[in-house]
């Protein structure tokens, strides 16, 4: 998915849940909660299917919260009509963290990340550990079983001893 991101895409069905929230919330909350209810679809699939033990999902941002306040200018290639507003313009929220999409504060670039193996990693871990987007390709080889030393063909660290069940440490890490 490339949501929640421009231009905000939602399902009408969440129209109701933030009826009386000022319109940026709900264009943001209302694509937030699609977001949530497509990938509830997709992993209730992959239940269904009897394949949830040999899939590993990753669910992350690529950045903090937008700011940006955006309409649709003529002829824009999604559809969607001139003038529709597809900016959160602010709002997200980051927390006690200063800062939005664009600034190197921990607002901007602090981001969630959530990864799930059914025994491949630990369960319910939550972490401050650095981690960063490039990590994740040489990770999800070596949780597939798929060798990723050197000769170093990636910028990223292959994070799988540190995540793999009963070995999860915290690493001190600089960028």
């Amino acid at each position: 998915y490339n949501l929640p991101h421009y231009p905000e895409q939602s399902e009408d069905k969440y129209a109701g849940e933030y009826a009386t929230v000022d319109e940026r919330v709900k264009t943001y909350g209302m694509t937030v909660s699609t977001v949530d209810g497509l990938m509830g679809e997709i992993v209730q699939r992959i239940d269904d299917l009897g394949l949830r033990d040999d899939t590993i999902i990753l669910f992350m941002s690529d950045n903090g919260h937008s700011c940006e306040n955006y309409h649709i200018k003529p002829n824009h290639t999604s559809g969607l009509p001139e003038g529709w507003f597809y900016g959160a313009h602010g709002a997200g929220y980051t927390g006690p963290y200063q800062g939005t999409k664009g600034d190197f504060t921990e607002g901007g670039i602090r981001v969630p990340c959530v990864l799930s193996a059914p025994g491949r990693v630990t369960e319910g871990v939550v972490s401050d550990n650095v981690v960063c987007s490039l990590d994740w390709l040489p990770t999800m080889l070596s949780l597939c079983g798929m060798d990723c030393q050197p000769p170093k063909l990636f910028d990223g660290q292959d994070l799988s001893e540190s995540i793999v069940p009963g070995t999860w440490e915290d690493q001190e890490r600089y960028l």
